[in-house]
């Protein structure tokens, strides 16, 4: 009854969503206007409220980062001027290829005239500064901060990481309307992310995505008032929020996700960010080529297709399966728009990609790595009944093909730069898990083979970028490695043939911190029930958890995947046979 009496209601995928066109501010301004008004209600609406707002709650700012009586100076925590210039280069050069959250031209200018006046910054813009310096820190190793700022990496995230703290609290991001300060934000909680506690981050999150529903990142209505740079960048913002999002969400297991199909923000622009200019009004054409923002484009058609898909909103949100029926997604084969995603990509991005260019080349691969790991899950999503050694020998195909496409990229050397956001975000758990419990199952599938040569080529080039290879979930991962391969080692020869002991078995057999470690919750008291590795018998779309997913979109950007529970491997318990 409710809904219809709003003065707004519009159809989405051939289901009713109820909103308001504008709000209520709107609503009481016209009933009091003239009718030959010209005025906009845009010159009268809520500001003396927001106003009012500000007077009454002036220390809400508070609220999460602790309390203090006056804006901080934070002057003695920016670097010096070059260091800033180098930073901000690093960021352009390997941060925001990836994110596309800052326009790169109108930073630059605005950089300089900061690093000639630290004490007189605007604070959102101050604030957005340390968000630059922690992502560009991120994005180094700790020889290379050595090398380039003659302190480690731990110390530089701790100074940058406590002047992004204050300068929010400066630019009150609680009740913030500016652009800049959101993006300042969200850098802030995405480079702190390696060291919170997931559950943490998403609160803040909530705060960060909730911040950007005010400021209409999520309604194309809303989006229509800005010129084109504004509007694009916040279409942008609103993406790299929500894939954020997504990850954190899986981290922590709960459905609860903002990638829905219930927002209409449309998928970033195809253009280069010279092309966006400010005042431009008419909108920039989109590349039918390869433009600076494609790692970012193909990225959101990635996720604005699976928000839509089947198989997803069964997992996230059943009910809303029905309404949302969206026919770009649809499959006349049952379990094929994954088929019909990656046909999309290939066709209109991935061939015109040139791999020999770094961003290009991330691009190609982390979207057939996205494609492989949602073949994995949209299958077992499908799978009803006894599962065959044929279904078996699909399932780790996929697997192997996902490691594959990882391994590419962490192998590379043109996209070093980049390899921030794989280590953070898209460690291959799901083709692991379904390898793993396949080879300790059956080590002598007609997959075997090939699954143990791309685990060791993948695993040791994990360990060679890892800085903490002692930690639990790196520690089980490789107990479940070791596992496996004792169930083939009990094969006679003539069974299996003569296979020479992978690289990394024979370095996990060696490495006695595995067995002898420091910490007496590690791997031999990790429950990973490998006894009962896993059954896909009787696995349907609606008992397989949600943390099967394991979706790793980066935008965000994406997890060390040390953080995850060992025991969430759970869901995998139910016996082969």
């Amino acid at each position: 009854m409710l809904c219809s009496n709003w003065p707004c209601r519009k159809y989405a995928n051939n289901y009713l969503v109820c909103t308001i066109g504008r709000n209520y501010w709107h609503a009481v301004n016209r009933s009091y206007r003239d009718n030959d008004s010209d005025t906009s209600y845009d010159d009268v609406r809520d500001n003396p409220i927001k106003n009012t707002w500000d007077l009454i709650y002036h220390e809400n700012d508070q609220l999460l980062f602790g309390a203090r009586q006056e804006p901080a100076d934070l002057s003695s925590l920016h670097p010096n001027a070059v260091q800033i210039f180098r930073l901000c280069h690093l960021f352009i050069e390997s941060v925001n290829p990836l994110l596309q959250v800052v326009h790169a031209p109108s930073l630059q200018s605005r950089i300089i005239e900061a690093a000639d006046n630290i004490p007189n910054i605007e604070p959102n813009f101050e604030a957005l500064m340390f968000g630059i310096y922690s992502m560009a820190v991120v994005s180094l190793t700790n020889e290379d901060c050595i090398k380039l700022f003659g302190t480690t990496r731990s110390i530089l995230l701790q100074q940058y990481h406590r002047g992004s703290q204050e300068a929010l609290l400066n630019a009150r991001f609680l009740r913030t309307d500016n652009r800049n300060c959101l993006t300042a934000l969200f850098l802030h909680l995405l480079s702190i992310r390696p060291k919170m506690d997931p559950r943490s981050v998403s609160s803040m999150l909530g705060i960060a995505l909730r911040t950007a529903q005010r400021l209409g990142l999520d309604n194309e209505s809303d989006l229509a008032k800005c010129d084109v740079i504004e509007a694009e960048m916040r279409r942008r913002l609103w993406w790299a929020l929500i894939l954020f999002d997504t990850r954190i969400c899986e981290l922590i297991d709960t459905k609860k996700t903002a990638l829905t199909p219930t927002w209409d923000c449309r998928i970033p622009l195809n253009v280069n960010e010279s092309e966006l200019r400010t005042g431009l009004r008419d909108g920039a054409r989109t590349q039918t080529a390869i433009s600076d923002s494609i790692f970012v484009v193909v990225r959101s058609v990635i996720a604005d297709f699976i928000r839509h898909s089947s198989f997803y909103l069964n997992f996230t949100n059943p009910a809303m399966n029905t309404a949302t029926k969206n026919p770009n997604t649809k499959s006349y084969v049952k379990g094929g728009e994954v088929d019909t995603l990656e046909k999309e990509l290939e066709n209109k991005y991935l061939q015109l990609c040139n791999p020999e260019i770094p961003l290009q080349f991330m691009t190609i691969w982390t979207a057939r790595s996205y494609i492989a790991r949602y073949r994995i899950i949209e299958r077992l999503s499908t799978l009803d009944g006894p599962v065959g050694d044929t279904q078996r020998d699909a399932l780790g195909l996929m697997a192997v093909n996902m490691i594959a496409c990882d391994s590419r990229i962490m192998t590379s050397p043109i996209v070093k730069g980049f390899l921030w956001l794989i280590q953070m975000y898209h460690f291959p758990f799901t083709a692991y898990i379904q390898l793993l419990q396949d080879l300790k199952r059956r080590p002598t599938s007609s997959i075997a083979a090939q699954a143990w040569s791309k685990i060791d080529e993948n695993f040791t080039a994990r360990l060679l970028f890892q800085e903490n290879a002692k930690s639990p979930f790196y520690q089980m991962v490789s107990k479940m490695i070791l596992q496996s391969w004792d169930a083939r080692q009990v094969i006679p020869n003539d069974q299996v043939g003569l296979v020479t002991t992978p690289g990394i078995v024979s370095y996990l057999k060696n490495n006695t911190n595995l067995h002898q470690t420091e910490n007496p919750k590690s791997v031999d008291n990790i429950p990973i029930s490998t006894a009962n590795f896993t059954s896909l018998n009787n696995t349907t779309a609606e008992n397989l958890p949600l943390k099967m997913l394991e979706m790793g979109f980066d935008d965000i950007y994406t997890y060390s995947f040390m953080e995850l529970d060992p025991n969430q491997i759970q869901w995998l318990s139910k016996d082969w046979d």
